[in-house]
C-alpha cells in the first residue's frame, strides 16, 4: 500500500506552469532522487509533499497515520534554543517533556523535585524514554554540542542539527532538499551509512551525484510541469 499518491496535481505561478496533471506514487522502501534544471519546481513539488503548500487542482492523499519529515535546503533560524531542544522538538509533545526533563536534571542541584517527578510521570506514561534514548543517540551519532545555542554554531553545524531532528522521529517518509550542503566529508559519509539502512521511503534533491548513486534506487524527473520517472 502506497504511503503518498498524487492525483492530477497542477499548480501554477501566474503564466508559469511548475505542475501539470502531475501524478506521483511513494510506497515504503523508495529512495527516488528528484532531479530537473534549476526553477522547475522541486522544492514546491516537496512542499506540496509535505503538505505546507496546497496545489492549485489536484488531490494529496497521504496513508493515515504516516510520519513526514522535511529537511529544507535553508539553514535553521539562528535563535536563543540549544541543540537538544532543536532536536526534540522533532518530537513534539514528548519532545517538549524531554526538553524540560534534560535542563531539570542539568541543573539538578536547584531543580524543583515536584516539577521533575511530574515530567518523569508524564514521560513513563507516554513511554518517552525510549524517544529520548533515539534524541540522545543521533545527537551523539552527529557529535553535536547538546547544550549549545544554535546561534553559536556555524551553518555546517546548524546543518547537521536539523539533519538530526528530522532523523529522530523515524518518519515513514523523509524528504530532503541538498541534504548535503554545508556537511563535510566525514557526516556525508555518514548520512550516506543511515539512509542505506533507513527503512522508509525517501525523496532527495541533490546536486551531489556521488550521494545520489549511493543513497537512490529511482529517479524522478520534472520537467515542464511532468513528473517522469526511471528505476536506477
Amino acid at each position: 500500500m502506497p504511503l503518498l499518491k498524487l492525483d492530477k496535481v497542477s499548480l501554477n505561478f501566474g503564466t508559469h506552469v511548475i505542475l501539470d496533471n502531475a501524478e506521483l506514487q511513494i510506497s515504503k522502501g523508495q529512495r527516488i532522487g528528484l532531479l530537473g534544471r534549476n526553477g522547475a519546481g522541486k522544492t514546491t513539488l516537496m512542499k506540496i509533499i509535505a503538505g505546507s503548500m496546497q496545489p492549485d487542482g489536484g488531490e494529496r492523499w497521504l496513508r493515515p497515520g504516516t510520519q513526514v519529515a522535511w529537511l529544507e535546503q535553508s539553514l535553521p533560524e539562528v535563535a536563543d534554543q540549544t541543540v537538544y531542544d532543536m532536536v526534540a522538538d522533532g518530537l513534539a509533545e514528548v519532545g517538549e517533556l524531554l526538553k524540560q526533563y534534560h535542563h531539570l536534571i542539568a541543573d539538578y542541584e536547584h531543580a524543583d523535585t515536584t516539577e521533575l517527578e511530574r515530567v518523569q510521570a508524564q514521560l513513563e506514561a507516554k513511554h518517552g524514554w525510549s524517544l529520548g534514548q533515539k534524541v540522545d543517540t543521533v545527537i551523539s551519532q552527529l557529535q553535536l554540542p547538546a547544550d549549545t545555542l544554535l546561534a553559536e554554531l556555524s551553518g555546517g553545524w546548524r546543518k547537521r542539527v536539523a539533519l538530526a531532528r528530522a532523523l529522530v522521529r523515524e518518519p515513514e517518509l523523509l524528504l530532503l532538499d541538498e541534504p548535503t550542503n554545508h556537511l563535510d566529508i566525514p557526516t556525508i559519509e555518514w548520512l550516506e551509512k543511515a539512509l542505506q539502512d533507513y527503512h522508509g521511503a525517501l525523496l532527495l534533491v541533490t546536486h551531489d551525484r556521488s550521494f545520489l548513486e549511493k543513497v537512490a534506487n529511482e529517479i524522478v524527473e520534472i520537467d515542464r510541469g511532468h513528473l517522469h520517472q526511471f528505476e536506477g
